[in-house]
């Protein structure tokens, strides 16, 4: 009864990465078209201020509702057994209201701040546009949240799309209209990603129809637990964008607009796995913990985990034998310098997704204290690399010492967390995905022989790669058809 318990965890799981993948897809391709027009239209510099503006309202906005996102995902399974989801949805908003008046009141400072010296060096007139992009990304992740937390997953990933493109096409008026000009993209994006989320209020408060007086001791309960995370989620931030905004500041624009696009090429390639399995992965254990108990959900976690090595691994080493052609496929030419960092970003970026499979134990355990301790740790470690080698190395100092930062966050979680939630993978596994990715990489060299056309290569060695990377497994056992027909992998 147990196994049918867990396969029919694992099946809804499945189903629900598969609809998820929706919420990625799109958003990756409207990602790549947007890096395909906006590399040609834009320099380096005026793209390099876009970025950092992004990158500042992307960390403003985690310290602002993060806190909020994370306790909502967390206790909402718990207030819907009650059945005071109405409760709970209205002190989140008065929350939100709440967070974006400090946050608003912050950068109003910052920014009359704007012609002194500590001001100009830290780009504080840049703040006001900030703050605009802040408030919608703000109450756009707040509906987001909600439909994830109910496990909405087919609104989710309608919405998400629809955000997507109506932010390229944002950037796209804009720019036909006032110019490849930096505050053309920034207000762009901005105006298409305000629409899309009116839809979104508008979808989400026909679902949520009973309101309830806001409860003090509700909002009490989820700052208390979400005020720590958001400091992680703050801090998670810091790895994932200060990047743009160290080389910003102590490089120049065109560097920062190299690094971005690159960067952005890889993580929406890696990512588009990572958040597809973390979308189902966290509501799907965090269920499963709150109605059967420790051992289930950790049964649940290690073959989710299983299905994240498995399938974000191979894009790992496929980046390094194909980053130049993918560059010359969804960039401009004169992107491509920046080309070989995009397997150091991947990499991290892939480590990452391992310490969020691997911290869940801290999530269920409410112990948001120390993970926020944890990446805290991590982001000034990463902070200090860039202080110290982006001087001297360039804008390719922050790809590495992103993966180093990465790398020990992926080795220190596990230390804390399995005390709470133990995932486990047998060594047998890794090493038949580990001999399938050797063979891989072995054709992916060969065909990078092939032809001297970046696109045919890039074609040969991605489909033929993958070929041979499934095959292998199938060959070894790993995988069969009867496992993949009951999605339990």
């Amino acid at each position: 009864m147990e196994v049918e318990s867990h396969h029919t965890r694992v099946r809804r799981a499945a189903y629900e990465t598969l609809v998820y993948s929706l919420s990625k897809i799109f958003p990756a391709i409207a990602t790549f078209i947007g890096i395909k027009i906006f590399s040609v239209w834009y320099s380096r510099e005026a793209y390099g201020q876009f970025a950092t503006v992004m990158a500042l309202s992307l960390l403003v906005s985690s310290f602002c509702t993060g806190w909020l996102q994370a306790a909502l995902l967390r206790n909402y399974p718990e207030w819907k057994l009650r059945g005071q989801e109405s409760i709970l949805f209205s002190s989140v908003w008065l929350g939100v209201l709440f967070s974006l008046g400090i946050v608003g009141s912050l950068c109003l400072a910052g920014w009359v701040l704007r012609d002194t010296g500590a001001g100009q060096l830290l780009k504080a007139d840049l703040l006001g546009w900030v703050f605009l992009v802040v408030l919608v990304t703000s109450v756009m992740n707040m509906v987001l949240a909600f439909f994830r937390a109910s496990r909405e997953v087919g609104a989710f990933s309608i919405f998400s799309g629809l955000l997507s493109f109506s932010r390229l096409m944002g950037g796209i008026v804009f720019t036909l209209l006032l110019g490849a000009l930096a505050s053309s993209l920034i207000s762009g994006s901005a105006a298409g990603l305000f629409l899309a989320t009116g839809c979104m209020i508008w979808s989400l408060f026909r679902r949520q129809a009973h309101f309830a007086k806001p409860n003090l001791a509700c909002l009490g309960s989820l700052f208390l637990f979400g005020f720590p995370l958001s400091i992680g989620q703050f801090s998670s931030q810091i790895l994932n964008v200060s990047d743009r905004y160290i080389i910003s500041i102590l490089r120049n624009d065109a560097e920062a607009g190299l690094y971005a696009i690159n960067h952005d090429i890889a993580d929406a390639s890696v990512r588009l796995i990572i958040m597809t399995l973390m979308l189902s992965g966290y509501t799907a254990v965090t269920e499963c913990y709150e109605k059967a108990g420790r051992e289930a959900a950790e049964r649940l976690v290690s073959t989710l985990s299983r299905m994240y090595i498995l399938l974000a691994l191979p894009i790992v080493v496929g980046t390094y034998f194909t980053q130049h052609d993918l560059v010359l496929l969804v960039a401009d030419r004169k992107y491509a310098e920046g080309a070989d960092i995009l397997f150091w970003v991947s990499f991290g970026v892939f480590l990452l997704g391992l310490a969020q499979y691997q911290d869940l134990g801290l999530h269920i355990a409410r112990k948001s204290g120390l993970l926020a301790s944890i990446v805290t740790g991590s982001a000034c470690l990463n902070i200090i690399l860039n202080l110290l080698l982006v001087p001297v190395l360039g804008f390719r100092a922050s790809a590495y010492n992103a993966f180093i930062t990465f790398a020990v966050l992926s080795i220190i979680i596990p230390i804390f967390s399995r005390r709470w939630l133990a995932w486990s993978i047998p060594w047998t596994s890794l090493a038949k995905i580990a001999a399938a990715l050797a063979g891989m990489a072995v054709v992916a060299a060969l065909l990078g022989r092939t032809s001297e056309i970046p696109y045919i290569r890039l074609a040969l060695q991605t489909s033929v790669g993958a070929a041979t990377y499934f095959g292998l497994l199938l060959l070894m056992g790993e995988l069969n058809w009867r496992t993949f027909m009951k999605l339990t992998i």
